[in-house]
């Protein structure tokens, strides 16, 4: 009977082991289902909105760096741009993710976390931005500093925190 009271406590606790990892492995995205979500149409919009939303905000820092603007109209221009784009980019992922089904919903719950987070701090960039450009005389350098807050926010990867591939600097200077 003891020898049976040592194993059977061992047994099931790495049954439950076992069957716990599988639970959570089954809520959790695999490569395959990553690289499908990377070729998938609605990604592709998605981040191309993003990189031309932050190619947007590179210029517009850049317009400011002396800290005085040359041309206010092709500053507001800009950020109008940059409001587009991450509005596309916005209505594309609300579109596909209301065709997503709940089991992939669920595996991509801590991946959607992160994404709305970083999309909480670009709408209140957007939003600093947007009104620090409205008033009477707008301050170059304030608005340079915010859009270069917005290229690094719409530069990171919200999935794993990581920069976009592509370079955002050296795609504005081709």
């Amino acid at each position: 009977m003891t020898k049976y009271s040592m194993i059977l406590p061992t047994i099931i606790c790495t049954a439950l082991l076992v069957v716990g990892t599988a639970a959570q492995e089954r809520t959790k995205m695999d490569d395959k289902q990553m690289k499908m979500m990377a070729g998938n149409p609605h990604h592709s919009m998605m981040m191309t909105y993003r990189r031309n939303a932050a190619n947007f905000a590179i210029v517009l820092r850049d317009m400011t760096k002396d800290g005085k603007f040359e041309n206010l109209d092709l500053v507001r221009s800009a950020f109008s741009e940059i409001k587009r784009n991450v509005d596309g980019a916005r209505r594309i992922r609300s579109e596909h993710m209301s065709g997503m089904d709940a089991s992939m919903r669920e595996k991509m719950k801590p991946m959607m976390e992160k994404m709305q987070s970083n999309s909480a701090a670009i709408s209140s960039t957007m939003q600093a931005l947007g009104s620090a450009l409205a008033s009477g005389s707008p301050d170059a350098r304030e608005i340079g500093k915010l859009a270069q807050e917005l290229a690094s926010q719409l530069e990171m990867q919200p999935a794993d925190g990581m920069k976009m591939k592509m370079d955002m600097k050296q795609a504005t200077d081709q």
